[in-house]
C-alpha cells in the first residue's frame, strides 16, 4: 500500500470520505473498509506500471507514489458515489496515470533504485556456445 487513510486525510476532508465511503448513512464516519479497499486497488493499479521497472514491493514508499495513491484512491471512491466525475478529481487521475507512464517509461525518477533484473527490451537466452551445430571453423570454409 502506497498510501493510508490518514495520508488521504491531508488532501480530503473527513466529512467528503465519510459521504464517499459510508453506504448506510447512519455511522457518519469513515467506512475503514471501503476507503482501505480503495486504497488497495490504487497499489495494485500503481503497481500494474511498476512493476517492469522496480523490485516491489518498496520497503518504503517513495513520496511522489503516495500522491499518486491519493488521488487514485478518491477517484475510485467517487466512481462508487457518482454519475458524473468532478473535474478536479478526473483531472487529477489523469495527471496520476500521465505520471505513473512517465515512471514507467523512466522519464521521471522516483528516487528508488530500479530492478537489477531484466531492463526493459533486454533479451536473455539460455544457449551458449557449446550448443552449437555448426562451429567457428566450419563456418570459415564458406
Amino acid at each position: 500500500m502506497y498510501c493510508t487513510i490518514d495520508d488521504i486525510l491531508k488532501y480530503h476532508s473527513e466529512a467528503s470520505l465519510i459521504q464517499l465511503s459510508d453506504d448506510t448513512d447512519a455511522q457518519a464516519e469513515i467506512n475503514k473498509t471501503v476507503v482501505n479497499g480503495a486504497i488497495s486497488d490504487a497499489a495494485e493499479f500503481i503497481d500494474g506500471f511498476l512493476r517492469s521497472r522496480y523490485a516491489l514491493p518498496f520497503v518504503t514508499a517513495p513520496k511522489l507514489l503516495v500522491k499518486l495513491a491519493v488521488d487514485v484512491s478518491i477517484y475510485y471512491l467517487h466512481q462508487r458515489r457518482v454519475v458524473e466525475m468532478p473535474k478536479t478529481i478526473d483531472d487529477a487521475y489523469k495527471n496520476a496515470v500521465k505520471t505513473l507512464e512517465q515512471i514507467q517509461k523512466g522519464l521521471l525518477n522516483i528516487g528508488a533504485e530500479a530492478s537489477a533484473g531484466r531492463a526493459p527490451g533486454d533479451f536473455r537466452c539460455n544457449k551458449t556456445s557449446d550448443d552449437r551445430v555448426f562451429g567457428k571453423d566450419l563456418l570459415k570454409l564458406y
